[in-house]
This record gives structure tokens, sequence and C-alpha cells, in this order.
């Protein structure tokens, strides 16, 4: 140009001849704005290219997209390749019918922020080897797959996808909470550990005995074993809800707390059958009490609390001192060591005595009365058939090694009569 000055260059969105429709001006927006350019190799279809002619080897090749005004006055769209020799054009009519087809596509299928920010860089090197036409720009059902099964995991090991209703219980070590699972809507229960509680290591042993025993039983007469969430402050075991009455308060709505032999022997066949199974297992409960015996509506048994129990070899004996002083064997006051086994039968002789009763077959002022009394194996004979009689004394012998075992308690011919 004469007089010096400078060439003025038309920008991507308009040319000398005409300006762009608003419709393809917004379509051409949403490709910018997904940082990929250039944008017209993305809307060409593999026809399309193969239409191009091919450079010689070593030239670079732009192409252009461009918009102009015939003599009839109707818009042409045509490609502009641009290589070392020169320029040339390429009609392609077709170019803004497919060009609006596959936006109104992708604005029906997804939207800009639903990409996947996370690689973009993956995602842009995608779409500069594909055609618009092949990329899927919603995840795989695989990839949403991993997601769904990541977010369940983090729910089920988090708390709060329970929600805690009322109190059932306060221990030495642990609180008994009843909750809700969201995702099921059914009752738990949640035994709440107190770290600062635990603090040596026998009773952290103890603890994680308890959880692997309980993980090891599956019988509908003992409570099921579902999750263990540990928190910075405490040690969550949960478990099935066996009911919101223990077999004691459930004695307590009958005169003189005791039940007829019929009913009694409803529900000891029950609690019998739950501590044969444990004895199939070689698992010794060592803690059998009405306080351990939860009773549901239907008048099903579960027996929980096996913070006491543990695993035993046949001809192996045990030394350690626990249990509740008016359920406790000869052999266990005497501090003795003692068989595991025999021991539950003992206790389940004072269950069933205190059933029929309702009190204790060994009393005392104190600790050392009632050892003393227990010592002696002398009781009081209950009010029941001469079945029921023979078969307690059988449970409450002195001698373990000549006590009854649980299998031949559920062969006797007293639930039989």
């Amino acid at each position: 140009m004469k007089g010096g000055g400078f060439k003025v260059r038309p920008t991507t969105r308009c040319n000398s001849a005409i300006r762009r429709p608003a419709q393809e001006l917004a379509i051409l927006d949403l490709y910018q704005q997904t940082t990929i350019n250039p944008v017209p190799q993305l809307i060409l279809t593999p026809t399309q290219r193969s239409l191009r002619p091919r450079p010689k080897t070593g030239m670079r090749v732009t192409d252009q997209y461009c918009t102009v005004a015939t003599q009839d006055n109707k818009t042409e769209h045509y490609l502009r390749h641009k290589t070392a020799q020169g320029s040339y054009r390429t009609n392609k009519q077709s170019t803004k019918i497919q060009l609006e087809t596959l936006a109104d596509g992708l604005l029906k299928k997804t939207s800009i922020t639903q990409l996947d920010t996370d690689v973009p860089q993956q995602c842009e090197q995608k779409l500069k080897t594909q055609p618009l036409d092949l990329f899927k720009i919603s995840r795989s059902s695989s990839q949403q797959q991993v997601n769904t099964n990541t977010v369940l995991h983090q729910q089920i090991s988090n708390l709060d996808r329970y929600l805690i209703l009322t109190t059932l219980g306060q221990g030495s070590y642990a609180t008994v909470k009843l909750a809700r699972d969201k995702l099921t809507e059914k009752l738990i229960a949640i035994k709440i550990y107190s770290k600062a509680k635990l603090c040596n290591q026998q009773r952290k042993q103890q603890l994680k005995r308890e959880i692997h025993i309980l993980k090891l039983l599956d019988h509908p007469n003992i409570i099921k074993y579902v999750n263990t969430i540990e928190t910075q402050m405490d040690i969550n075991l949960i478990v099935e809800y066996g009911g919101s009455k223990s077999l004691r308060s459930y004695l307590k709505q009958f005169p003189n707390r005791r039940l007829d032999e019929d009913d009694a022997k409803l529900l000891f066949r029950q609690i019998v059958k739950a501590v044969d199974y444990c004895h199939s297992l070689n698992i010794v409960h060592r803690d059998i009490k009405l306080e351990n015996i939860l009773l549901k509506d239907n008048n099903e048994i579960k027996l929980i609390d096996f913070g006491f129990s543990v695993l035993v070899n046949r001809d192996c004996k045990l030394g350690v001192f626990c249990g509740t002083p008016s359920y406790m064997a000869p052999e266990l006051v005497n501090k003795q060591d003692y068989f595991g086994k025999p021991v539950d039968v003992w206790a389940l002789g004072v269950l069933l005595y205190v059933l029929l009763t309702g009190h204790f077959p060994f009393k005392g002022s104190n600790d050392s009365d009632l050892y003393g009394q227990i010592k002696k194996g002398i009781y009081q004979k209950v009010n029941a058939s001469p079945q029921c009689q023979k078969l307690i004394s059988q449970m409450l012998t002195i001698r373990a090694s000549e006590r009854i075992t649980t299998l031949r308690i559920l062969q006797d011919r007293w639930f039989n009569s």
C-alpha cells in the first residue's frame, strides 16, 4: 500500500465478505471453550478428509473455515487449504448441516462443564486425533461402575451411614447404641469401645478375639456380625439388632418372675442350640446369663456379648478367672485350671433354674458366702417334672468331668415330654 501503513487481517469470526450467522458463532464459541485447536479438522468426517489433496512430504498444511457471499446472495461454505506452494479451496455444501447436527447432539448429551477436567491434556489429545462423531464425552459404564463402588465403599466404612437412635446399655468398657442403617433402613446395634479405656494390651487382644469369633459364627440364635469401624477416639463394633429386651427384663413381666415349664422349655431349647453350635466350633462363651440373651417379639432368642469368649482345644485347660459370680462353676470359684465347655453347661443349669423359680440356686450375703455355696453344690429343688429336675442336677454337677454336654441336653427326654 502506497504511503505506508499496515494490512488488517480478518478475524476468525468474520471475513471481508459477510459476518457469520449467530448460530454458527455460538457453535464455534462452544469449541473454543474446550481450548482445542484447530476446530475445522474436528468437524470433518473420514469421507471429507479423503477428499483433501495430500501435500508433498515435509509440507505443512493448515485449514481455515470460511464463509462468503456469492453473486446470487447465497452463503457458500468452503475450506481453504494452505500449503507451501499456495492455497486452494474445496467446496463443502454439507459442512453447515453437519456442524449444526453435531452441535445439537453435543448440547443434548452434555455440557462443557461435564467434560473430564481431571485429565484435560488426554481429552484434548483424543479430540485432536479422532473425529468428533467418534468421540464419546460421557464416561464409560465401567468407569461409572468403579466410581459407584468407591462411593459405596466410603459409605460403608463411614459412621455417617448410621443414625443413632438411643442407648441400649452401658458396660465397663463399652456403650451399646441402637441405630438405623440409612441405606437399608434396618435397625442395628453399635457397641462403642472407647480407646481411652482399652489401656492395657490384654483388653485390646480380648476385643480382637471377640471380633474374630463373631465373624466365625452363623446361627439363627446368635447375634450376627456386620462391620467394625475405627475412629480416632473409638472402635465401633456393628452387629445385628437382637431386640429391645433381655431375658431378665422379660421375666419381670410374669408373677414371681418365673415361667411355666412349657414356656421355659421353648426358650431354653434355643439357648442350648446356640451354645451347642459354639461348642461344635470349639468356642466357649464363658458369660452365659439372662442379661446376655435377647428376646425378639416372636420369642426368638439371640445370644450376645462374646467379650469373654475364647477358642479352645479339646485337651487344653483355661486359667483366666472371668464371668458373673452367680453363674460361676465350682472350678472357677476354686480358681483352678478348667475346661471351658463344662463351665458353659453349669451356667446353663443356673439359667434354667432361674427361669423356673425366679431366683438363683446359690445365694450369699457377699461373694465369699456365694462361692462357699457353689463349692458345696447344694440347692433347693425346683417345682417341676422329674425329667426337668434330673436334667438340672446333671448340669449342676460339682465335678466337671461328670457334667452333661450340650449335645446330650438337646437329646434329653425332657424336651420331648
